[in-house]
C-alpha cells in the first residue's frame, strides 16, 4: 500500500516563532509510495560573507520535485467534480478545521494519490498559500530518493514565504553539513 503523509505548517516544530507569519501552508506533500518527513530547517554553513539569495541559491535541490515543475507540468490534477468529499477533506485539515495534526492519504498504486495531492497543491498554490511541494518519482534522478528533500523544501519556503528567507539563510550560515 502506498502512502501520503501531509503537514500543516503550525504542526512543524520550529525553534522560534516566524515574525509576521500568519499564512496557513498546506498541501506539502510526498508521493509515490513515499513518506513526508517533517521537521526544522535548520544549520548550515556556506561561505564568508554570501548574501541571503546567494547562500539559499547555492543550497542543492531537485528541480523535478515541485509540483509545477517544468517536467510535471503535462501531470494530471483531479478532473472537475470528481473526488469532491476527499478534496474537501483534505482542506477542511489544511484551513484548521479538522484537528488531527497529521493527514495521512493512503491507498494502492495507481489510486490518485499523486493527482489528488497535485490538485490540493495547484489549488493552494493558486490561493498564494502552498508552502513547498515535493513529489517523489519511481523514475530517479534527484526525486527518486531524499537526499535533496530538506534543502528543497527550504529553498520553496524561502520563496513562497519571505519570512522565512533570513530564518533559513541564518541556519545554513550556521552549519556547515545541513546541505550535505
Amino acid at each position: 500500500m502506498a502512502n501520503q503523509l501531509l503537514a500543516r505548517q503550525e504542526d512543524l516544530p520550529s525553534h522560534q516563532p516566524i515574525p509576521g507569519n500568519n499564512q496557513s501552508i498546506g498541501g506539502l506533500s510526498a508521493s509515490n509510495n513515499s513518506n513526508l518527513l517533517a521537521g526544522q530547517f535548520r544549520d548550515v554553513y556556506i561561505g564568508e560573507s554570501k548574501s541571503l539569495n546567494d547562500v539559499l541559491e547555492s543550497l542543492p535541490t531537485a528541480a523535478d520535485a515541485p509540483f509545477n515543475s517544468y517536467r510535471r507540468q503535462r501531470e494530471p490534477a483531479c478532473l472537475p467534480d470528481t473526488r469532491v468529499d476527499l478534496l474537501q477533506e483534505i482542506y477542511d485539515w489544511a484551513d484548521g478545521i479538522d484537528e488531527r495534526c497529521i493527514f495521512w492519504l493512503n491507498g494502492l498504486a495507481g489510486t490518485g494519490k499523486s493527482t489528488v495531492s497535485r490538485t490540493v497543491a495547484r489549488t493552494y498554490n493558486d490561493q498564494q498559500r502552498l508552502g513547498a511541494s515535493f513529489f517523489f518519482s519511481k523514475d530517479g534522478g534527484d526525486v527518486g530518493h531524499a537526499g535533496r528533500f530538506f534543502t528543497s523544501l527550504a529553498v520553496q519556503l524561502s520563496i513562497n514565504v519571505p519570512s522565512l528567507q533570513s530564518i533559513i539563510s541564518d541556519a545554513v550560515k550556521e552549519r556547515r553539513d545541513i546541505a550535505n
